[in-house]
């Protein structure tokens, strides 16, 4: 049976796959639930098929990687394999029914032994544990001493030929193709191989990779198993020893060492340290990969935290001085950097211009198309007079500058604020609705689709009146698709009531209310999407 292990805080978890498809997201529905925003409410699932296990990416927004790769498609699963939902990880195992790999195995290709227990310290013999404790000291500090691991190789092989003299030595890594190829090499004193080249059957590799075996060949010429390895005799080696870089989890390489002619050989105790030697070094080499995604790590949030910082300078910073009139807005990203934007300028005719936006999708992308719609809109509210010209200068900016994949719902309302008449254009948003003194409200729809879709996408207008006591709220849909612990939406009819049974207070008062009513009555998870809210409250007379 497969299962997966869970970090917490406290104890790792268990869960096992027990349907033959095991569904992965934040929606109750799923096998394994992860109240976490980055994974999509179904986000992935696992499929048994025979013996394997086979994982797919359902179309989820962050993605679905298998030790730290994206995957696209089908994947198979093996056991110890890193699976990360969004920013979510799992470990994947399968349990061991029966070892069967206690033995070593006598094949043409030499005496193969399972690296677990070579490794296994408690299986050393009694007289050569002292000896074997020794080395264990010496090949530790050697390797805690480099760091990072750019020249760990040429440390491993000092430490090979210190102690055990080959002729030959070498590290094998794997290219990005997943074909195995030496990565470092070296030459003991034998002055015989002077200029020789070093050969390493890729086929034995792969077998050892497979079973997670380490090799021993003692003496091939006079073993009838290999008198027919071309291999073997073509480059006279006499005894090989070849442990995989094994970190308990999965292999990252192999170490290699071999002997010319028949003056000395290798013995299973020689076997024994090359394995641990392995052992540790791809224990270093995995904590030193770890530390340089550390590192990635801290540099893309100090990046992020920078663009926040530049994207929050987009928006304004005070409230134009409109008399009669309050107006307040408020955005909190779920990210470090949000996709939302509002905007207001007054004009030089003394027409106060609007707009609320929501790029589809998240994300740093989605955030600096924002960014440039606020930079940009400046320019379109002085230079065109209606809202539907903005909005439809907009639309050609967006469809010429972004990716196919980014559009953005906005709605742009041009105000008269001597008598309260103003014209919109909601190009796909989420409606605004104007609230009347008397609790009734007027949805604001009339527009068109979302711009950036077609080049020349005409778009209509819709025209209204604030009166005195009166207040347009304009939103995203984070707002309204909040979901609480029963995965309920907000909507937009609990958006209305909220602000009819705040209607006294002034627009920056009420802004906060709604954030503090989702925060405190309504949200059962994290908060999924970007908050953003636009108030224009027309004062009472």
């Amino acid at each position: 049976m497969a299962y997966l292990l869970i970090p917490d805080k406290k104890q790792t978890r268990k869960v096992p796959i027990k349907k033959s498809t095991f569904f992965v997201g934040r929606a109750r529905e799923n096998d394994l639930i992860v109240p976490s925003d980055s994974l999509s409410r179904f986000h992935a699932q696992i499929t048994r098929r025979d013996k394997d296990y086979i994982i797919n990416d359902r179309g989820s927004l962050n993605g679905v990687f298998l030790n730290g790769s994206r995957i696209y498609g089908e994947k198979a699963l093996h056991d110890g394999d890193i699976i990360g939902f969004g920013d979510f990880h799992v470990r994947f195992c399968l349990e061991e029914m029966v070892d069967l790999r206690e033995k070593p195995k006598s094949t043409e290709r030499g005496q193969r032994y399972p690296v677990s227990s070579l490794v296994d310290s408690r299986k050393f013999q009694p007289e050569k544990r002292e000896v074997y404790l020794e080395l264990l000291y010496r090949f530790s500090a050697r390797l805690l001493q480099q760091f990072p691991s750019s020249d760990l190789g040429e440390v491993a092989l000092d430490l090979i030929h210190e102690v055990w003299s080959p002729d030959r030595s070498a590290v094998m890594l794997r290219e990005a193709n997943g074909d195995w190829h030496i990565a470092t090499q070296r030459f003991g004193r034998n002055p015989q191989l002077t200029g020789d080249t070093l050969e390493v059957s890729t086929s034995v590799v792969r077998e050892l990779e497979k079973n997670e075996e380490a090799l021993l060949i003692i003496n091939p010429h006079q073993d009838e198993r290999f008198s027919g390895s071309e291999s073997l005799q073509r480059q006279n080696i006499s005894s090989v020893l070849c442990a995989p870089l094994w970190n308990n989890k999965r292999i990252h390489g192999f170490l290699y060492a071999d002997l010319i002619y028949e003056t000395r050989t290798f013995a299973y105790s020689d076997l024994e340290m090359f394995a641990t030697l392995a052992n540790l070094m791809a224990i270093k080499f995995e904590n030193d990969q770890l530390w340089h995604q550390t590192l990635l790590q801290q540099q893309l949030e100090q990046e992020l935290n920078l663009a926040a910082e530049i994207q929050r300078k987009f928006f304004p910073i005070s409230s134009p001085d409109l008399p009669g009139y309050q107006l307040a807005g408020l955005t909190i990203p779920s990210r470090k950097v949000g996709g939302d934007a509002y905007f207001w300028h007054e004009r030089a005719d003394g027409q106060l211009v609007l707009m609320i936006a929501d790029v589809m999708g998240k994300g740093l992308p989605s955030a600096l198309l924002m960014s440039q719609i606020q930079a940009i809109m400046k320019i379109f509210a002085e230079q065109y007079e209606t809202a539907p010209e903005i909005v439809s200068a907009a639309n050609s900016f967006i469809y010429t500058h972004s990716t196919q994949d980014k559009f953005i719902s906005m709605v742009v309302i041009v105000l008269a604020p001597d008598e309260g008449r103003f014209t919109y254009c909601n190009a796909g948003h989420n409606p605004p609705f104007l609230l009347r003194r008397d609790g009734s409200y007027e949805l604001l729809e009339a527009g068109g689709m979302p711009v950036g879709v077609f080049p020349d996408q005409e778009y209509s207008h819709g025209v209204s009146v604030i009166l005195p006591g009166e207040e347009i709220m304009l939103y995203t849909d984070g707002i309204t698709e909040a979901r609480n612990d029963r995965d309920e939406e907000f909507e937009l009819h609990r958006l209305i009531d909220v602000v009819r049974a705040n209607q006294d207070a002034d627009a920056s008062l009420l802004s906060g209310k709604i954030v503090s009513h989702l925060r405190e009555n309504w949200l059962g998870t994290d908060q999924e999407d970007d908050w953003t809210l636009l108030v224009i409250k027309r004062e009472d007379v």
